[in-house]
């Protein structure tokens, strides 16, 4: 693929990587829309602004060309990319900035260093979404050990389990794992084809409904460690700084305009998570998303996002997953206006 500075017909080429509609999306859930698809109306006067400094720099033509949600694609500042896996893409170099989970951001250090990441925005903090649901038989993770557990290949999937068992003994090779698809996943437990699965809502709903199984564990129990941020390329920060920040802007005028049309918001992302908008909802209550004024004590040197990482580091290491001498994704709160 040819470098964002190959291709002029737009003025700012930032790809938004997701899997395929209908499919989950591993730290992306409302990123990707608010960005790429909820920037219908209100939002168009604030890609413009958005725009001005590299255009100014450029001399490209910026202009907000905005389809149906459909399939949109925002042509002056964001460029929506379906790939099968996001996280790839961005180690590949396909694309240029993703929305992920800090155990994601992390693996991208692993598999390539010299792309890992600079984190520039926290998005949410699930407070409870992401959960290891089990049949009501079972009383902890632990007593799964040479169960069948059933997980979407991700990062995350990987680090509530071992996380849910931290301090026990037990490694992922303990357990019979099963990959498969979120709905799936749910199928497959209610069938008894798998003991246990790590799930989030607005999947899990039914299940945490049913008195034939229970939730086992949690984010709400390790509150600030399973967190959606925004992770650029080393690249693109040290090329165009500006073009990062106008896409944090852009965020925020996404934020605002999910706030000014709930409706509309709460319908176009139902529809691309494949659920009814009242299951949208009630998903949300288990999110939380972070201020404005938030991010600086978030992303500082010594703050929790960093503490987070560093913790994250100690655990993925004593579980096998990553090697000793890896970077840690750098935090760079400065963009954040």
């Amino acid at each position: 693929m040819r470098s964002l500075g190959e291709q002029p017909a737009l003025a700012l080429q930032l790809h938004l990587a997701h899997s395929e509609p209908g499919q989950p999306l591993e730290g992306f859930d409302l990123a990707a829309l608010q960005l790429a698809r909820l920037l219908i109306h209100g939002a168009e006067a604030a890609q413009r602004e958005a725009i001005a400094g590299d255009q100014r720099e450029a001399g490209i033509e910026a202009n907000v060309r905005l389809l149906d949600h459909q399939g949109v694609v925002a042509e002056a500042g964001i460029v929506e990319c379906v790939v099968d896996d996001q996280r790839r893409a961005f180690s590949r170099g396909d694309v240029e900035a993703i929305a992920t989970t800090l155990p994601g951001a992390i693996a991208i250090c692993r598999e390539v260093p010299a792309r890992c990441p600079s984190i520039v925005l926290v998005l949410d903090d699930s407070n409870g979404a992401d959960q290891v649901v089990a049949a009501s038989r079972w009383r902890s993770v632990a007593e799964l050990k040479g169960q069948r557990v059933g997980l979407e290949r991700s990062v995350l999937g990987e680090f509530m389990l071992l996380r849910a068992v931290q301090g026990k003994g037990l490694k992922l090779a303990d357990f019979k794992l099963r990959y498969d698809g979120p709905k799936a996943l749910v199928s497959q437990l209610q069938r008894g084809v798998v003991d246990a699965i790590v799930t989030y809502a607005p999947h899990s709903d039914g299940l945490v409904a049913d008195p034939r199984f229970r939730v086992l564990f949690s984010s709400r129990q390790i509150p600030g460690e399973v967190v959606d941020v925004l992770a650029v390329s080393p690249e693109l920060l040290h090329r165009d700084s500006k073009l990062v920040a106008a896409l944090v802007r852009t965020w925020w005028a996404a934020r605002q305009l999910a706030a000014q049309e709930p409706q509309q918001a709460t319908a176009l992302m139902a529809q691309r998570q494949g659920v009814t908008p009242e299951q949208f909802l009630s998903s949300q209550r288990l999110i939380r998303y972070l201020d404005r004024n938030q991010q600086a004590d978030l992303l500082a040197a010594d703050g929790p996002v960093q503490r987070t990482l560093q913790r994250l580091q100690r655990q993925m290491r004593e579980a096998d997953r990553i090697p000793q001498a890896i970077p840690l994704p750098k935090l760079t709160p400065e963009l954040v206006p």
